[in-house]
């Protein structure tokens, strides 16, 4: 980035309160404006991220400033380690269980994610995805291609043991618990909480909307509508403000614990990337793409 561009970042996020006040006051004269626009796609690395906000450097070098706002469609994909597990976070992960309620080998593959729309914790059949329609939450014919009805207490090998689940392959989807010495166990809403261990080389990935977590160097694509400048200024020539409707981040490496290359990565237990609460669907709170 040249020394006027980034003076002119600079200048834009010493300012942005004032920019964001101007945004919002020119915000129902300008609103014809934009829904008329075609969305302009945007293409290039993070420069950095701030409350409601990324500033973009495209592929021609040219600077946006984008706001987010909480109806934006987002999707953070990327790696993380252990150490980034936390408390509350939603995750999804294949396994078996036995008749004692028990998932039985160690777990080599688990993805924090965002429920979908109408997706809640439970147990599914191991190839369903999370925009499948119907689900049975936690029971079921795990062998089933369609989701089945509930299994009883009396209608299932080991069904009365598990809590009305029959032993099976499941995809399982719920809200992570670490407790006493870092033991890990799910909650899936119905039954008590299902243990569970990594194993030595498991492989997270996160899927979710959380874009407070990505930093500078992230590759980014975006559909914004750009939003009409008052100024003439060659600061703001240089800068251009939009508004996403769409976001989707691909993280450079993997998030580790409270911190993402130096910088500071909000947990999601507490910061649920201010999308619209969704009932019970956990954290974070977008349509994530599967």
């Amino acid at each position: 980035m040249s020394s006027r561009v980034l003076l002119a970042v600079l200048l834009v996020l010493g300012l942005s309160t004032p920019l964001q006040a101007q945004v919002r006051r020119g915000q129902q004269a300008r609103q014809p404006v934009m829904a008329a626009q075609q969305p302009t796609d945007v293409e290039g690395t993070i420069e950095g991220v701030m409350p409601g906000r990324i500033v973009v450097l495209d592929k021609g070098s040219h600077t946006w400033q984008v706001a987010v706002p909480a109806e934006a469609k987002v999707q953070v994909t990327g790696g993380a380690t252990a150490e980034y597990l936390k408390k509350g976070m939603i995750v999804e992960f294949k396994a078996e269980i036995d008749d004692k309620r028990t998932i039985k080998d160690k777990v080599d593959e688990l993805k924090v994610v965002t429920l979908s729309p109408g997706e809640k914790p439970g147990l599914f059949p191991p190839e369903s995805k999370a925009d499948d329609q119907g689900g049975f939450g936690a029971g079921g014919d795990a062998t089933a291609k369609k989701p089945a009805k509930r299994v009883t207490a009396s209608g299932g090998k080991g069904a009365a043991k598990t809590g009305g689940v029959a032993a099976g392959s499941y995809r399982i989807v719920g809200r992570l618990i670490v407790g006493h010495g870092g033991k890990l166990s799910v909650n899936v809403s119905r039954g008590k909480p299902l243990a569970f261990e990594l194993s030595d080389k498991v492989a997270i990935g996160v899927d979710f909307a959380d874009f407070t977590v990505a930093s500078k160097g992230d590759k980014i694509t975006a559909k914004v509508l750009k939003v009409p400048s008052r100024s003439n200024s060659p600061q703001a020539q240089l800068v251009t403000a939009a508004v996403a409707t769409e976001v989707k981040i691909e993280l450079a490496e993997p998030l580790v614990g409270a911190k993402k290359r130096g910088t500071a990565a909000k947990s999601e237990a507490k910061h649920p990337a201010k999308q619209p609460k969704k009932g019970d669907e956990g954290l974070p709170e977008p349509a994530a793409e599967k």
